[in-house]
């Protein structure tokens, strides 16, 4: 969390909440969608903002698992943000910089309000919220924060690119190889890493943890978690 040295300690708690977010849904990534849930899952202004325009933590939760489902529940070691969740908090930064002012709750709701359409858009939306009214509260209440903290004309931001793992684009047409390793454990159980790879995939290291009592199985989750992660994310 170090890395984070420009958040604010309410901005720095959603990422970890983020995560947990993904987690009790049983998935292996960190989207703009369960980055929105974060938001809503501890007391900020960017959540006060939300629940004034009627949208509750439960409410959300429920949306976001219409849309996107229940994983298969396995674990992975690094949880990855999908690049538009990355390049949601790229923003949130940039709008900090630009008013010299710490990364707050609001910036990284900001950053999702105007972020092209995507599951947290469509949450918001199945929520009756407007967005554009949702914006200008944001900024209404960015402005008054301004006031109040200005950050040193000298103060450097770390790029996101540096300090968060992101799941590497994807082109389509390419072909991809797979390759699995899957190795015995002491309490008898498999783990298996799934790596994905292509003579035009840049990040051959996406890959996806599965635990099993068996190898098969063991490959079998963590081919069925890079095949969900492909298709929601990389269609």
């Amino acid at each position: 969390m170090t890395d984070f040295k420009n958040f604010s300690e309410s901005a720095i708690k959603i990422i970890p909440l983020a995560q947990e977010e993904s987690h009790r849904l049983g998935h292996n990534f960190i989207g703009r969608e369960q980055l929105l849930t974060g938001l809503l899952a501890t007391d900020n202004g960017a959540a006060r903002l939300l629940k004034a325009a009627g949208v509750t933590l439960e409410a959300a939760r429920a949306e976001v698992e219409k849309i996107i489902g229940r994983g298969s529940g396995f674990l992975a070691v690094e949880i990855p943000f999908t690049p538009n969740a990355k390049r949601a908090l790229e923003e949130a930064i940039d709008l900090a910089r630009e008013s010299r002012m710490y990364v707050e709750p609001e910036h990284i709701l900001l950053a999702i309000a105007n972020s092209p359409p995507g599951f947290a858009l469509r949450v918001l939306e199945n929520l009756s919220v407007s967005v554009s009214a949702l914006k200008e509260a944001i900024l209404t209440q960015l402005s008054s924060l301004s006031q109040q903290q200005s950050l040193q004309p000298d103060t450097e931001f770390e790029s996101p690119t540096k300090i968060m793992p992101s799941i590497p684009s994807v082109d389509r047409n390419a072909p991809t190889m797979v390759d699995i390793v899957a190795l015995p454990q002491e309490d008898g159980r498999w783990v298996a890493q799934a790596r994905a790879g292509g003579t035009r995939l840049e990040h051959p290291s996406f890959r996806s943890i599965g635990y099993g009592s068996s190898d098969f199985e063991a490959i079998a989750v963590a081919l069925e978690g890079m095949a969900r992660m492909y298709r929601d994310y990389k269609a």
